[in-house]
């Protein structure tokens, strides 16, 4: 079992520096990153030619690839189909969908294979993070005065959690897909996920308490 991550990204060169650079730390080798590029032009073809100069894509287990044509909203969520179509074989694998300009800590990897391995019918695992907006959607969780890079205790309902918070395995992913657009696309995804594991029995939504993440 390995963790595949697909990132979201558009004309983000040094914030994705620091996104490889996280994953290069893991203190687990057993990670794909595909990171997909919103549409194709020149900038993007900068950009990739800069992280090539600099040995950012070296390691085969990580893929900087563009999606056909720039996405019709301001999100990049049609590049997570399209990562998902293309990228994602394997029904042991697990699954995390983020964007590139966020930050995972160390154990990351490590941490999720492991929770996945020691918990047998475990499908949806969610965590906490830090989350970097000065006015966050959710006032329940940001007490005012709070300010940005606040703790977001994640709950599984619309604007209590963020898309880089959730890890399912592949086979339940590739089976809903990614079809929603909206900015709350990674909710309605989520939701779909749910859905689709209350058709079994012998699923598990698990809560960790750590956290894993820095959201910017």
């Amino acid at each position: 079992m390995k963790l595949d991550v697909i990132a979201v990204t558009y004309h983000q060169n040094e914030p994705l520096k620091g996104f490889i650079n996280a994953f290069k730390s893991q203190t687990s080798p057993d990670w794909n990153l595909y990171i997909i590029h919103d549409g194709e032009d020149d900038e993007y073809h900068k950009i990739k030619q800069d992280l090539t100069d600099n040995d950012y894509l070296s390691q085969p287990n990580i893929i900087l690839d563009h999606s056909p044509q720039k996405g019709a909203n301001p999100w990049g969520h049609e590049c997570r189909d399209y990562g998902m179509k293309k990228y994602i074989k394997s029904d042991s694998n697990i699954l995390v969908h983020t964007n590139a300009d966020n930050y995972y800590v160390p154990i990351f990897t490590q941490y999720l294979l492991d929770s996945f391995g020691m918990n047998p019918g475990l499908t949806f695992f969610y965590w906490n993070c830090i989350h970097s907006h000065e006015n966050p959607a959710n006032p329940k969780f940001y007490p005012a005065g709070a300010g940005s890079y606040s703790l977001l205790e994640t709950e599984l309902q619309h604007s209590y959690i963020d898309m880089g918070c959730v890890a399912v395995k592949n086979d339940i992913a590739k089976k809903v897909g990614f079809k929603h657009t909206e900015q709350a696309a990674d909710w309605y995804y989520f939701n779909d996920l749910i859905d689709r594991m209350n058709e079994k029995d012998n699923n598990k939504i698990i809560k960790s308490k750590k956290i894993l993440l820095v959201h910017n």
